[in-house]
């Protein structure tokens, strides 16, 4: 678990570092949606139920 952690850590600071620069902070505001998306696309629903 903690190289999982480490690499969770370390990845804001190098995406800010490297992406950011490279593509624009668009870039930052289209990882946050999509992580939005992704927190919210199973919200209300037992994992059970997922996939019927």
């Amino acid at each position: 678990m903690l190289p999982w952690s480490a690499g969770l850590a370390a990845s804001p600071s190098l995406a800010g570092a490297r992406l950011v620069p490279w593509y624009g902070p668009r870039l930052m505001f289209a990882g946050l949606a999509v992580a939005a998306l992704a927190m919210t696309a199973g919200r209300g629903r037992a994992p059970a139920d997922r996939g019927r």
